[in-house]
């Protein structure tokens, strides 16, 4: 690995920029694969990336990849502000506030909520603002797909609070006919 970066180094300018997307191509067809980009290659990537930003501010791609290798987010907000169609940043940017949501929902399984339920349906909000401006694609629609269950979801938390029921959410949801995923708990003693 040491070697291959010591070589690539040494490329040109616009053939590194070619390696960096390469890699973050390959990043994103093989998510599965653990450990894909070792932590070296990672470095040398996003030295490249971030000489790119610099030399390019006003391109999106750079700052689209620098989201991608660092998971900070705010690199994909610059990215939309450079490119307001990147459909690859949009869907990201929808995805973490659909993530904030599935955070706030993941203990109903035990008739708990975190957070505000505003907040939540702000984040739905968030969302569909960056999907709306995405093209119609199956991962707009995936997207889209998961603003509904969680608008749901939510929906169904807010009535079944209202209507004071001492069923546990799960069961009082059944009884409903609302078909929702709930984790299972288990409690281990120590």
């Amino acid at each position: 690995m040491t070697a291959f970066i010591r070589q690539a180094e040494q490329l040109p300018v616009v053939r590194q920029r070619e390696i960096v997307e390469e890699f973050c191509q390959l990043r994103l067809s093989r998510p599965e694969v653990h450990q894909l980009l070792p932590q070296p290659l990672i470095a040398f990537l996003q030295r490249v990336l971030e000489q790119w930003r610099v030399d390019q501010p006003a391109l999106a791609i750079p700052f689209r990849w620098s989201g991608l290798l660092c998971g900070d987010v705010s690199f994909y907000e610059e990215a939309v502000k450079r490119a307001p169609d990147d459909a690859f940043s949009l869907g990201q940017l929808a995805q973490v506030s659909l993530d904030a949501v599935g955070y706030q929902t993941h203990h109903l399984c035990e008739s708990s909520f975190i957070g505000s339920e505003g907040d939540a349906f702000a984040a739905l909000g968030e969302a569909a603002k960056y999907i709306l401006r995405m093209p119609a694609t199956e991962a707009r629609q995936v997207l889209q797909q998961q603003i509904s269950y969680y608008r749901g979801l939510l929906e169904a938390w807010q009535r079944y609070k209202s209507e004071g029921d001492t069923t546990g959410f799960p069961d009082w949801c059944r009884q409903q006919d609302m078909d929702f995923a709930f984790s299972s708990v288990v409690y281990y003693n120590a």
